[in-house]
């Protein structure tokens, strides 16, 4: 198992956010990498949300589980936990807020009665590719996902109301970021695993990135001890799971 990695920039500050709760370390989507995730420091972390055929909501990255779409199982069937077991525990954890990607668009209006029978509203990110999902839910943090971004998707998230750009990391540029500002929007890319990317990102100015590996919610530097070369020594910190 790859050990985490951990980053040192001079004078910055970024928010890592333990995608599908940590996949690289931990089960992924699942109570334990959750509880494990909350353990090591994480103030953000990631799960993927999915309707089942009787109405709940239950966390999955895929649509499909026994060669079937989930929508066409019952929960039971499925064997998947419900997200209200996930929910529940954040409420322990007020310090932490957890990320719900809606995988499909009809999840905004069954997130919302989960939400509200709850009340975890200020937990929550609820992001989704799907306006429509986004476009159902109120009194939380919304987050518009997309894969390459084009020159419209700042102006449209901030139309519906969204406070986050989530874009793949590839497609994140110095347009974008400036887009971003402009419409007063948070810029958190995904998925970066790699040094390389994070430096990119970093310089370009973004807020924040989901990953399966770096830890714990924030990397930090002094800038006098070393150097943004990330070729040079001293440029990475190794750390075994505990």
């Amino acid at each position: 198992m790859p050990p985490f990695v951990i980053l040192f920039l001079p004078a910055m500050k970024i928010l890592v956010i333990a995608h599908r709760t940590s996949k690289g370390h931990f089960p992924e989507n699942s109570l334990y990498g959750l509880e494990r995730c909350i353990a090591l420091g994480f103030s953000h972390i990631d799960v993927d949300a999915v309707l089942t055929l009787d109405k709940i909501l239950v966390v999955n990255h895929n649509l499909y589980i026994n060669r079937k779409r989930i929508s066409d199982q019952t929960q039971a069937q499925t064997k998947l936990p419900s997200l209200k077991e996930f929910l529940a525990l954040l409420k322990l954890h007020p310090q932490v807020t957890l990320n719900i990607e809606m995988k499909t668009p009809d999840q905004g209006p069954h997130l919302k009665m989960l939400l509200d029978e709850l009340d975890c509203h200020t937990q929550v990110i609820a992001q989704s590719f799907h306006l429509k999902a986004l476009d159902a839910l109120s009194n939380v943090t919304k987050a518009l996902c997309c894969t390459k971004p084009n020159r419209l998707f700042a102006a449209t998230a901030a139309k519906h109301g969204c406070n986050i750009l989530c874009p793949n990391h590839r497609y994140v540029t110095k347009a974008l970021v400036r887009s971003a500002r402009r419409h007063h929007l948070k810029l958190f890319p995904w998925t970066v695993n790699t040094p390389e990317s994070a430096e990119r990102l970093l310089r370009l100015g973004v807020d924040g990135f989901f990953s399966d590996f770096f830890l714990p919610s924030t990397i930090t530097k002094e800038a006098e001890k070393f150097s943004l070369d990330f070729r040079k020594c001293n440029h990475l910190s190794l750390t075994s799971i505990p």
